[in-house]
């Protein structure tokens, strides 16, 4: 790898755990940003849907269901924008991530209870570990504020180690 992009990638690194640091010691800002994204990220989904299904129409191969999601989407994405909605939707990120800790640890339960049934050896880790995510979600959908800085704490400490690993990465390649 040449000099600069060696450069690019120290300094990208540093931005990375520079943000994660930050995202670490301000939790509601890392919920705002994760709406804001989102709702960026639906309204381009929204407009792509609709495109994609006036480019399929002519062929007859499109969906009015594809053309709903993406009118659907749009008009989420930008309600997102909307203050009071926007609010409203940073104040929930705490509990879908609960919801989804729950309904994946009842997932990785029921899992386990099927690989029993086939005989599989290892199905009482997966059981344990299913039983171990099932409480932790329970828990979290009711405590928010914690559960608002665990996603902050792991954001912040993925962004953490990405920096660092873009930090490491350029000076263990040969060139």
């Amino acid at each position: 790898m040449k000099t600069l992009g060696k450069v690019l990638c120290v300094v990208a690194g540093i931005l990375f755990i520079g943000i994660g640091g930050y995202m670490l010691f301000h939790p509601g800002i890392t919920l705002v940003t994760l709406s804001l994204i989102l709702g960026i990220s639906t309204l381009i989904y929204g407009i792509f849907a609709i495109v994609s299904y006036a480019a399929h129409k002519k062929d007859g191969t499109a969906s009015g269901l594809l053309l709903f999601d993406g009118i659907v989407s749009v008009i989420f994405g930008c309600l997102l924008f909307s203050h009071y909605f926007f609010a409203f939707f940073t104040f929930l990120i705490p509990y879908m991530f609960s919801f989804w800790v729950l309904l994946r640890g009842v997932s990785v339960f029921i899992n386990s209870l099927e690989l029993k049934k086939i005989g599989g050896s290892q199905w009482g880790w997966l059981c344990a570990l299913g039983v171990i995510t099932i409480i932790f979600g329970m828990l979290t959908i009711f405590e928010p504020l914690l559960t608002a800085l665990l996603i902050s704490v792991i954001l912040g400490t993925c962004l953490i180690f990405y920096g660092i690993m873009a930090i490491v990465q350029p000076f263990t390649m040969e060139e």
